[in-house]
């Protein structure tokens, strides 16, 4: 069985291993998990994607196919004819050029940080955020209701989560201040928690200011910040809350990897402006969700919040329901969020892929209204809930700084840079190119004489 796995080639932020951590993550492992099990010698791994990151593949079973941003497929993959593609990211040209084939898009699920545990999903239909398999068959989902004992597993689950979070929250006396505001008369009546996405400082903050114009002074807004990519600088966030003093922030949540996982516990709703997998801590906390609607500048109720009424800042009497989350929830961890102790082991994932191929081909050649049922379980509900709880309790807040990361990542991706570059002016030296001409004229694109 071919696999092929297709990262995106183009560089993005001006960087060109900015992809890196989707080789490292999920390419590497999943073909190392394979490679060392019964499965050794039954999938032939195939890699689409720039030259840099193809430089940083060592792995000898891997064959490397370079490819451009908008270059034509089939004058680079096209010969390869994959059984399964595995991509992290959304390519609707993809799925153009390979019409049949079973593409699953590969990213982080409802975990995906500490203090959780990893999980991955495999979406045969497209990414979160877009109109993947959640959207396509919501109804399905939420029709999947849990048995007695099933509801009790998820419910002892979701209580030990909440227990560990509440005991462990480096964030305690600043959510006691902020609590004894809310609900007063003077003061806040909700709390919602606001993730933020990566990008720029500009960027964050016209986001931060389109939500704060659009909700209710009454209504305090604990901004948080992408535990990877935070740029927000503290100078204009201290003028923001003098403009909106409903506006929560401290410098001092970047202190903490995962700020929104132990925020989320001072909330009365989550609000998000873009795709996060914060939304599904929603559902371990049963707060509703509302979602910012950018075209019409209005907030909104989101699908699993609640019964809203008029009012969608009217959190304190909206009422969750609970059932429908915990449909949404057991569906989630059964059968789509799977945890990276089933996706390394290489026989659970190699049974895996067979399967979700076979249930590919029946859905294309036999019976598509059948795809609703694509995902088996994953395990039995006892053993995937117990691993989460044994994982949450297991690790404490993770300290870090988004300055620190930044330089360290930054040093590093410098030196992996200038190591590729020294390769690639090897190569072009053997070939009698001269190096400033190309990198002047080229760009980094292939050479032609």
């Amino acid at each position: 069985m071919k696999l092929l796995f297709y990262v995106q080639p183009q560089i993005e932020e001006g960087m060109p291993l900015f992809r890196l951590p989707m080789v490292e993550q999920f390419v590497l492992p999943f073909v190392a998990a394979l490679q060392n099990s019964l499965y050794r010698g039954k999938f032939e791994f195939h890699l689409a994607t720039n030259s840099f990151l193809l430089d940083t593949v060592t792995m000898p079973e891997i064959q490397k196919h370079r490819i451009e941003a908008g270059q034509d497929f089939s004058a680079t993959i096209g010969d390869i004819q994959p059984d399964i593609i595995l991509c992290p990211g959304s390519f609707p040209e993809l799925r153009a050029a390979f019409p049949t084939t079973l593409i699953l898009h590969v990213e982080y699920s409802v975990f995906s940080r500490l203090p959780y545990p990893a999980t991955v999903y495999f979406d045969p239909i497209d990414m979160m955020g877009h109109h993947n398999f959640l959207n396509a068959y919501a109804e399905h989902i939420e029709r999947t209701e849990p048995d007695e004992r099933e509801s009790m597993l998820l419910h002892s689950m979701k209580r030990m989560i909440k227990c560990h979070i509440a005991s462990t929250n480096p964030y305690h006396d600043f959510m006691q201040h902020y609590r004894s505001k809310a609900h007063s008369v003077n003061e806040f009546r909700a709390i919602v928690l606001l993730p933020l996405g990566g990008g720029d400082s500009a960027s964050l903050l016209a986001r931060i200011n389109t939500v704060m114009t659009t909700v209710p002074a009454d209504v305090g807004v604990i901004v948080t910040t992408h535990p990877d990519r935070n740029y927000l600088r503290h100078g204009a966030m201290a003028a923001m809350m003098k403009r909106f003093p409903n506006l929560i922030w401290s410098p001092e949540f970047e202190n903490i990897a995962n700020q929104s996982a132990y925020l989320i516990q001072c909330a009365d709703g989550l609000i998000i402006y873009e795709s996060t997998s914060v939304i599904f801590q929603a559902l371990i906390w049963d707060i509703p969700v509302l979602y910012m609607d950018n075209f019409k500048g209005v907030v909104r109720g989101f699908d699993f919040g609640g019964d809203w009424g008029h009012n969608y800042f009217d959190l304190c009497n909206c009422r969750v329901h609970e059932k429908f989350n915990s449909n949404i929830l057991f569906w989630l961890l059964t059968r789509y969020a799977v945890h990276s102790d089933y996706f390394l082991d290489g026989v659970w994932f190699g049974e895996f892929l067979e399967r979700c191929f076979e249930r590919w081909q029946r859905f294309m050649f036999v019976d598509a209204d059948d795809f609703c049922n694509f995902f088996a379980m994953i395990d039995t509900p006892e053993k995937v809930m117990n691993k989460i709880a044994a994982d949450v309790k297991r690790f404490p807040p993770v300290q870090t700084t988004a300055s620190h990361w930044s330089h360290d990542k930054l040093v590093q991706t410098v030196l992996e840079f200038e190591k590729i570059i020294a390769g690639q002016k090897e190569l072009l030296e053997k070939l009698g190119i001269d190096w400033e001409q190309f990198d002047e004229n080229q760009g980094g694109r292939t050479y032609e004489k």
